[in-house]
Protein backbone atom coordinates (compact mmCIF):
# COMPACT_ATOMS: atom_id res chain seq x y z
CA UNK A 1 0.00 0.00 0.00
CA UNK A 2 1.34 3.41 -0.94
CA UNK A 3 1.57 6.27 1.51
CA UNK A 4 2.13 10.01 1.04
CA UNK A 5 4.15 11.13 4.03
CA UNK A 6 6.96 13.31 5.31
CA UNK A 7 10.62 12.30 5.19
CA UNK A 8 12.85 14.31 7.52
CA UNK A 9 16.11 15.48 6.01
CA UNK A 10 16.92 18.51 8.15
CA UNK A 11 19.73 18.93 10.64
CA UNK A 12 19.45 18.78 14.40
CA UNK A 13 17.02 21.47 15.62
CA UNK A 14 16.46 22.53 11.97
CA UNK A 15 13.63 20.34 10.65
CA UNK A 16 13.09 20.12 6.90
CA UNK A 17 10.90 17.53 5.21
CA UNK A 18 10.53 16.01 1.78
CA UNK A 19 6.97 15.03 0.88
CA UNK A 20 7.29 11.60 -0.68
CA UNK A 21 5.24 8.70 -2.01
CA UNK A 22 6.53 5.43 -0.56
CA UNK A 23 5.45 1.95 0.38
CA UNK A 24 3.87 1.82 3.82
CA UNK A 25 6.28 -0.92 4.91
CA UNK A 26 9.38 1.23 4.28
CA UNK A 27 10.79 2.94 7.38
CA UNK A 28 10.02 6.67 7.71
CA UNK A 29 13.73 7.57 7.82
CA UNK A 30 14.74 4.96 5.24
CA UNK A 31 15.16 7.25 2.23
CA UNK A 32 13.60 4.78 -0.21
CA UNK A 33 10.61 6.29 -1.98
CA UNK A 34 8.81 6.18 -5.34
CA UNK A 35 8.65 9.91 -5.96
CA UNK A 36 9.20 13.23 -4.22
CA UNK A 37 6.07 15.36 -4.58
CA UNK A 38 7.00 18.40 -2.49
CA UNK A 39 8.88 19.92 0.45
CA UNK A 40 7.92 21.34 3.84
CA UNK A 41 9.90 23.80 5.96
CA UNK A 42 8.10 24.15 9.33
CA UNK A 43 10.62 26.71 10.64
CA UNK A 44 9.78 29.23 7.87
CA UNK A 45 6.23 27.82 7.59
CA UNK A 46 6.32 27.35 3.81
CA UNK A 47 5.81 24.36 1.56
CA UNK A 48 5.94 23.47 -2.11
CA UNK A 49 3.61 20.83 -3.56
CA UNK A 50 3.42 19.24 -6.99
CA UNK A 51 -0.38 19.25 -7.10
CA UNK A 52 -0.77 17.28 -10.31
CA UNK A 53 1.49 14.45 -9.07
CA UNK A 54 -0.25 14.34 -5.68
CA UNK A 55 -3.65 14.07 -7.40
CA UNK A 56 -2.29 11.28 -9.58
CA UNK A 57 -0.98 9.29 -6.61
CA UNK A 58 -4.23 9.81 -4.71
CA UNK A 59 -6.16 8.52 -7.75
CA UNK A 60 -3.89 5.46 -7.87
CA UNK A 61 -4.78 4.70 -4.23
CA UNK A 62 -2.02 6.27 -2.14
CA UNK A 63 -3.19 7.23 1.37
CA UNK A 64 -1.89 10.44 3.01
CA UNK A 65 -0.54 10.35 6.56
CA UNK A 66 -2.42 12.35 9.20
CA UNK A 67 -0.14 15.38 8.89
CA UNK A 68 -0.22 15.23 5.08
CA UNK A 69 -4.00 14.81 5.13
CA UNK A 70 -4.33 18.06 7.09
CA UNK A 71 -1.86 19.85 4.79
CA UNK A 72 -3.74 18.72 1.67
CA UNK A 73 -7.06 19.83 3.18
CA UNK A 74 -5.56 23.27 3.90
CA UNK A 75 -4.30 23.45 0.31
CA UNK A 76 -7.69 22.35 -1.05
CA UNK A 77 -6.46 19.25 -2.86
CA UNK A 78 -8.78 16.95 -0.91
CA UNK A 79 -11.97 17.48 1.08
CA UNK A 80 -12.83 16.18 4.52
CA UNK A 81 -12.17 16.75 8.18
CA UNK A 82 -8.74 17.27 9.64
CA UNK A 83 -7.28 14.42 11.69
CA UNK A 84 -5.78 14.64 15.15
CA UNK A 85 -2.00 14.50 14.69
CA UNK A 86 -1.07 14.43 18.35
CA UNK A 87 0.76 11.34 19.48
CA UNK A 88 -1.32 8.56 20.97
CA UNK A 89 0.24 9.08 24.38
CA UNK A 90 -0.93 12.66 24.67
CA UNK A 91 -1.54 14.48 27.92
CA UNK A 92 -5.18 13.47 27.90
CA UNK A 93 -4.51 9.78 27.44
CA UNK A 94 -1.74 10.03 30.02
CA UNK A 95 -4.31 11.27 32.53
CA UNK A 96 -6.72 8.53 31.51
CA UNK A 97 -3.96 5.96 31.99
CA UNK A 98 -3.23 7.36 35.45
CA UNK A 99 -6.90 7.06 36.36
CA UNK A 100 -6.96 3.47 35.11
CA UNK A 101 -3.84 2.66 37.13
CA UNK A 102 -5.39 4.23 40.23
CA UNK A 103 -8.54 2.16 39.71
CA UNK A 104 -6.42 -0.98 39.40
CA UNK A 105 -4.57 -0.10 42.63
CA UNK A 106 -7.87 0.46 44.42
CA UNK A 107 -9.18 -2.89 43.19
CA UNK A 108 -5.96 -4.60 44.30
CA UNK A 109 -6.23 -3.00 47.75
CA UNK A 110 -9.85 -4.13 48.03
CA UNK A 111 -8.82 -7.62 47.00
CA UNK A 112 -6.07 -7.64 49.65
CA UNK A 113 -8.53 -6.42 52.29
CA UNK A 114 -11.01 -9.13 51.30
CA UNK A 115 -8.26 -11.73 51.55
CA UNK A 116 -7.32 -10.41 54.99
CA UNK A 117 -10.96 -10.56 56.06
CA UNK A 118 -11.35 -14.11 54.81
CA UNK A 119 -8.10 -15.05 56.55
CA UNK A 120 -9.38 -13.47 59.76
CA UNK A 121 -12.67 -15.33 59.40
CA UNK A 122 -10.82 -18.58 58.81
CA UNK A 123 -8.59 -17.90 61.82
CA UNK A 124 -11.58 -17.09 64.01
CA UNK A 125 -13.32 -20.25 62.82
CA UNK A 126 -10.23 -22.33 63.52
CA UNK A 127 -9.94 -20.70 66.97
CA UNK A 128 -13.59 -21.48 67.66
CA UNK A 129 -13.04 -25.07 66.57
CA UNK A 130 -9.98 -25.30 68.80
CA UNK A 131 -11.92 -23.83 71.71
CA UNK A 132 -14.72 -26.31 71.11
CA UNK A 133 -12.21 -29.13 70.99
CA UNK A 134 -10.64 -27.85 74.19
CA UNK A 135 -14.06 -27.61 75.83
CA UNK A 136 -14.96 -31.13 74.78
CA UNK A 137 -11.54 -32.30 76.04
CA UNK A 138 -12.18 -30.49 79.32
CA UNK A 139 -15.62 -32.05 79.57
CA UNK A 140 -14.13 -35.45 78.93
CA UNK A 141 -11.36 -34.81 81.43
CA UNK A 142 -13.83 -33.38 83.93
CA UNK A 143 -16.06 -36.40 83.45
CA UNK A 144 -12.97 -38.54 83.97
CA UNK A 145 -12.20 -36.53 87.06
CA UNK A 146 -15.73 -37.09 88.23
CA UNK A 147 -15.34 -40.76 87.54
CA UNK A 148 -12.04 -40.75 89.37
CA UNK A 149 -13.53 -38.89 92.32
CA UNK A 150 -16.50 -41.25 92.40
CA UNK A 151 -14.17 -44.22 92.34
CA UNK A 152 -12.16 -42.69 95.15
CA UNK A 153 -15.34 -42.16 97.16
CA UNK A 154 -16.41 -45.73 96.52
CA UNK A 155 -13.00 -46.97 97.63
CA UNK A 156 -13.23 -44.85 100.75
CA UNK A 157 -16.70 -46.22 101.46
CA UNK A 158 -15.48 -49.81 100.99
CA UNK A 159 -12.52 -49.18 103.26
CA UNK A 160 -14.85 -47.71 105.89
CA UNK A 161 -17.14 -50.70 105.58
CA UNK A 162 -14.16 -53.03 106.02
CA UNK A 163 -13.06 -51.08 109.09
CA UNK A 164 -16.53 -51.25 110.51
CA UNK A 165 -16.67 -54.97 109.88
CA UNK A 166 -13.31 -55.39 111.59
CA UNK A 167 -14.53 -53.30 114.46
CA UNK A 168 -17.69 -55.36 114.69
CA UNK A 169 -15.71 -58.58 114.48
CA UNK A 170 -13.29 -57.38 117.13
CA UNK A 171 -16.15 -56.21 119.33
CA UNK A 172 -17.88 -59.58 118.94
CA UNK A 173 -14.72 -61.36 119.87
CA UNK A 174 -14.37 -59.38 123.00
Amino acid sequence: MLKIRLLRVGKKNQPFYKIVVTDKRNPPQGGRFKEQVGTLNPVQKNYNLKEDRIKYWLSVGAQPSKRMNNLLIEEGLIEGDKKDVRPERSLITGLENKEKEEEKEIKEEKGKEEKKETNKEEESQSKKEQEEDNKSDKKESSSKKKDDSQEAKEKDEKEEEKKEEKNENSSEEK
